[in-house]
């Protein structure tokens, strides 16, 4: 049996909900590709993060193992100390091969599992969704500057009017973008975006909001991550987020704007 948790490490970085999970994932492969997949229990230790909820935000949309962790916490071992063999980045997905493309689509599964509010989501909402029509639009805006060069917007409008589709299953991490999108496809838009930010250059997680709205936030964010995992392409700008979306599905069809 072999122990594993995720440290809420740099929280002083000011970093979003997925640079943690995608992190997670990337080091959960390395862990997988030395050792086997074996009989494993993993926590996320997401306690306080800055701009999320004052326990552990893992816990606002999935199920994990909180008895065992707290019982036996001495035989946790930190995943970070795993040996980096396949040298991954966060944001650079098309460094994913099908290889570790198929261990981390293993992974999501055995240890990304839903609570019941969250798959209340999915029981509700996928079957207004006809994921064979469907194409999926990931914008990441607000202050990606502090990364890499934003996409324009209008290069996005451009590669999705190169695809075949009925409907555009779209994510945004402010509600500007959202009404542009709006704006030039219409009701062929689908998305629940409703706590994203209100600041062009801000995300939402560093803005001021209620425990309330940032627990709804979340929900919404890993409801969005694993629809876009299930269209039929993804068009996506370089991001935490894009590359978890990649990570699920090892089947997926996906392009990086840049």
């Amino acid at each position: 049996m072999n122990r594993l948790f995720k440290p809420a490490r740099s929280k002083e970085c000011g970093r979003g909900f997925f640079s943690y999970l995608t992190e997670s994932v990337i080091n959960m492969v390395n862990f997988v590709k030395i050792n086997g997949h074996g009989d494993i229990i993993y926590y996320h230790d997401l306690h306080n993060l800055p701009g999320y909820v004052k326990d552990n935000s893992f816990d606002v949309a999935f199920i994990q193992d909180n008895n065992d962790y707290k019982k036996n916490i001495d035989l946790y071992n930190n995943i970070e100390n795993t040996d980096n063999v396949l040298d991954l980045d966060c944001y650079n997905p098309l460094g994913f091969s099908n290889e570790v493309r198929e261990i981390s689509e293993k992974i999501v599964k055995n240890y990304f599992k839903f609570n019941e509010t969250l798959n209340n989501y999915f029981v509700e909402r996928h079957h207004e969704i006809d994921f064979k029509k469907t194409i999926g639009v990931h914008r990441r805006s607000t202050d990606i500057k502090l990364h890499h060069e934003e996409v324009k917007i209008e290069t996005i409008f451009n590669n999705i009017e190169t695809e075949d589709f009925e409907t555009i299953f779209l994510m945004c991490d402010n509600s500007l973008d959202i009404k542009n999108f709006k704006k030039r496809y219409g009701n062929k838009i689908i998305t629940y975006d409703e706590f994203t930010s209100n600041n062009h250059n801000l995300p939402f997680f560093k803005t001021v909001n209620t425990q309330q709205q940032i627990e709804n936030h979340i929900l919404e964010l890993v409801f969005g991550v694993f629809t876009l995992s299930k269209t039929k392409k993804l068009l996506c700008t370089r991001s935490n987020l894009s590359s978890f979306v990649i990570l699920i599905n090892k089947n997926l069809n996906y392009k990086i704007l840049f």
